[in-house]
Protein backbone atom coordinates (compact mmCIF):
# COMPACT_ATOMS: atom_id res chain seq x y z
CA UNK A 1 0.00 0.00 0.00
CA UNK A 2 2.91 2.49 0.90
CA UNK A 3 4.66 2.16 -2.98
CA UNK A 4 0.85 3.73 -4.27
CA UNK A 5 0.97 6.40 -1.79
CA UNK A 6 4.68 7.27 -3.78
CA UNK A 7 2.77 6.66 -6.97
CA UNK A 8 0.37 9.27 -6.76
CA UNK A 9 1.99 11.70 -4.59
CA UNK A 10 4.95 10.97 -7.40
CA UNK A 11 2.12 11.56 -10.18
CA UNK A 12 0.85 14.45 -9.12
CA UNK A 13 4.26 16.34 -8.29
CA UNK A 14 5.17 15.58 -12.36
CA UNK A 15 1.69 16.39 -13.34
CA UNK A 16 2.44 19.78 -12.19
CA UNK A 17 6.07 20.00 -13.03
CA UNK A 18 4.93 19.22 -16.34
CA UNK A 19 2.87 22.91 -17.19
CA UNK A 20 5.57 24.92 -15.08
CA UNK A 21 8.23 23.61 -16.79
CA UNK A 22 6.44 24.17 -20.26
CA UNK A 23 5.94 27.78 -19.64
CA UNK A 24 9.17 28.51 -18.55
CA UNK A 25 10.59 26.86 -21.15
CA UNK A 26 8.71 28.93 -23.22
CA UNK A 27 9.35 31.80 -21.62
CA UNK A 28 13.30 31.93 -21.42
CA UNK A 29 13.26 30.94 -25.31
CA UNK A 30 14.52 33.82 -27.64
CA UNK A 31 12.89 34.40 -30.74
CA UNK A 32 14.46 36.99 -32.40
CA UNK A 33 16.33 35.95 -35.29
CA UNK A 34 19.20 38.90 -34.77
CA UNK A 35 19.50 38.35 -30.81
CA UNK A 36 23.04 36.94 -29.83
CA UNK A 37 21.39 35.11 -26.83
CA UNK A 38 22.33 32.14 -26.04
CA UNK A 39 18.46 30.55 -26.20
CA UNK A 40 17.75 32.36 -29.15
CA UNK A 41 16.46 29.98 -32.08
CA UNK A 42 14.44 30.12 -34.91
CA UNK A 43 11.39 28.48 -33.45
CA UNK A 44 10.60 26.91 -29.98
CA UNK A 45 8.81 23.51 -31.22
CA UNK A 46 12.23 21.39 -31.33
CA UNK A 47 12.81 22.88 -27.56
CA UNK A 48 9.52 22.08 -26.66
CA UNK A 49 9.21 18.47 -27.77
CA UNK A 50 12.79 17.74 -26.14
CA UNK A 51 11.73 19.25 -22.95
CA UNK A 52 8.50 16.59 -23.74
CA UNK A 53 11.24 13.39 -24.31
CA UNK A 54 12.50 14.30 -20.65
CA UNK A 55 9.34 15.13 -19.14
CA UNK A 56 8.50 11.15 -20.65
CA UNK A 57 11.87 9.97 -19.10
CA UNK A 58 11.01 11.46 -15.45
CA UNK A 59 8.01 9.73 -15.75
CA UNK A 60 9.03 6.67 -17.16
CA UNK A 61 11.49 6.14 -13.91
CA UNK A 62 8.27 7.27 -11.49
CA UNK A 63 5.92 4.93 -13.05
CA UNK A 64 7.44 1.97 -14.91
CA UNK A 65 8.45 -0.58 -12.25
CA UNK A 66 9.73 -3.42 -14.50
CA UNK A 67 13.81 -2.62 -15.60
CA UNK A 68 13.70 -4.23 -18.45
CA UNK A 69 10.65 -1.91 -19.89
CA UNK A 70 12.48 1.04 -18.27
CA UNK A 71 15.56 0.33 -20.02
CA UNK A 72 13.97 -0.30 -23.34
CA UNK A 73 12.02 2.70 -22.83
CA UNK A 74 14.32 5.32 -22.01
CA UNK A 75 16.84 3.74 -24.69
CA UNK A 76 14.25 5.09 -27.36
CA UNK A 77 13.69 8.03 -25.75
CA UNK A 78 17.14 8.67 -25.62
CA UNK A 79 17.40 8.01 -28.93
CA UNK A 80 14.87 10.24 -30.26
CA UNK A 81 15.73 12.84 -28.14
CA UNK A 82 19.04 13.03 -29.39
CA UNK A 83 18.01 12.38 -33.05
CA UNK A 84 15.59 15.72 -32.87
CA UNK A 85 19.27 18.00 -31.60
CA UNK A 86 21.17 16.79 -34.44
CA UNK A 87 18.22 17.04 -37.51
CA UNK A 88 16.97 19.95 -36.02
CA UNK A 89 20.10 21.83 -34.45
CA UNK A 90 17.70 24.90 -33.24
CA UNK A 91 19.16 27.28 -31.37
CA UNK A 92 21.14 29.62 -33.36
CA UNK A 93 24.83 29.64 -31.57
CA UNK A 94 26.55 27.26 -32.46
CA UNK A 95 28.62 26.35 -29.15
CA UNK A 96 24.79 26.00 -27.25
CA UNK A 97 24.15 23.48 -30.02
CA UNK A 98 27.66 21.31 -29.47
CA UNK A 99 27.22 21.86 -25.83
CA UNK A 100 23.38 20.18 -26.02
CA UNK A 101 24.21 17.44 -28.52
CA UNK A 102 27.52 16.46 -26.77
CA UNK A 103 25.79 16.37 -23.26
CA UNK A 104 22.32 13.94 -24.71
CA UNK A 105 25.12 11.99 -26.70
CA UNK A 106 26.64 10.97 -23.38
CA UNK A 107 22.65 9.79 -22.37
CA UNK A 108 22.40 8.19 -25.18
CA UNK A 109 26.07 6.01 -24.75
CA UNK A 110 24.80 5.20 -20.80
CA UNK A 111 20.77 4.06 -22.01
CA UNK A 112 22.79 1.82 -24.84
CA UNK A 113 24.00 0.04 -21.69
CA UNK A 114 20.71 -0.54 -19.51
CA UNK A 115 19.30 -2.86 -21.77
CA UNK A 116 22.63 -4.63 -20.97
CA UNK A 117 22.43 -4.29 -17.42
CA UNK A 118 18.05 -5.59 -17.27
CA UNK A 119 18.69 -8.54 -19.47
CA UNK A 120 22.13 -9.63 -18.47
CA UNK A 121 22.06 -11.76 -22.09
CA UNK A 122 24.69 -14.46 -21.58
CA UNK A 123 25.06 -14.29 -17.53
CA UNK A 124 23.62 -16.90 -15.42
CA UNK A 125 21.28 -14.74 -12.69
CA UNK A 126 21.46 -17.50 -10.64
CA UNK A 127 25.53 -16.78 -9.97
CA UNK A 128 25.81 -14.17 -7.95
CA UNK A 129 29.58 -13.74 -9.02
CA UNK A 130 29.02 -13.63 -12.69
CA UNK A 131 26.21 -10.69 -12.16
CA UNK A 132 28.00 -8.73 -9.90
CA UNK A 133 31.69 -9.01 -12.26
CA UNK A 134 29.06 -8.41 -15.48
CA UNK A 135 27.50 -5.23 -13.68
CA UNK A 136 30.70 -3.77 -12.74
CA UNK A 137 32.27 -4.72 -16.26
CA UNK A 138 29.19 -2.58 -17.79
CA UNK A 139 29.78 -0.15 -15.13
CA UNK A 140 33.31 0.62 -16.10
CA UNK A 141 32.33 0.69 -19.79
CA UNK A 142 29.75 3.45 -19.28
CA UNK A 143 32.13 5.21 -17.01
CA UNK A 144 34.97 5.33 -19.15
CA UNK A 145 32.53 6.11 -22.47
CA UNK A 146 30.43 8.62 -21.25
CA UNK A 147 33.28 11.65 -21.93
CA UNK A 148 34.54 9.85 -25.56
CA UNK A 149 31.07 9.53 -26.31
CA UNK A 150 30.20 13.08 -25.39
CA UNK A 151 33.28 13.81 -27.86
CA UNK A 152 31.58 12.46 -30.47
CA UNK A 153 28.49 14.02 -30.15
CA UNK A 154 30.05 17.43 -30.51
CA UNK A 155 32.26 16.69 -33.72
CA UNK A 156 28.69 15.16 -35.03
CA UNK A 157 27.01 18.29 -34.18
CA UNK A 158 30.12 20.08 -35.73
CA UNK A 159 29.97 18.12 -39.11
CA UNK A 160 25.87 18.91 -38.99
CA UNK A 161 26.31 22.42 -38.61
CA UNK A 162 29.34 22.74 -41.26
CA UNK A 163 27.17 20.55 -43.77
CA UNK A 164 24.37 22.93 -43.09
CA UNK A 165 25.80 26.21 -43.75
CA UNK A 166 28.13 24.76 -46.87
CA UNK A 167 24.70 23.39 -48.60
CA UNK A 168 22.16 26.39 -47.29
CA UNK A 169 24.61 29.41 -48.84
CA UNK A 170 25.48 26.85 -51.80
CA UNK A 171 21.90 26.64 -52.64
CA UNK A 172 21.19 30.46 -52.14
CA UNK A 173 24.04 30.61 -54.34
CA UNK A 174 22.79 29.21 -57.36
CA UNK A 175 19.57 29.50 -56.87
CA UNK A 176 17.56 30.85 -59.83
CA UNK A 177 16.94 35.09 -59.99
CA UNK A 178 12.81 35.42 -58.40
CA UNK A 179 13.27 31.95 -56.47
CA UNK A 180 10.69 31.83 -53.90
CA UNK A 181 11.68 30.09 -50.26
CA UNK A 182 9.93 26.73 -49.72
Amino acid sequence: MPHLVQAVVSGVAVLMYLPMGLLFTMASMDLNPASLSNMSSAHSAVEMTCFGIKFLMIATSVFITSHKWMSLVLFCLSSYLLYNYLVWVPHQQVVVNIVRVASFSSIFYVSLFLPLLAFMPGIDSTDIGQVQQFRTNITIAMWTGILPAATAGAFCAYFRLRHFLVTAVERFRTAPQGTKPK
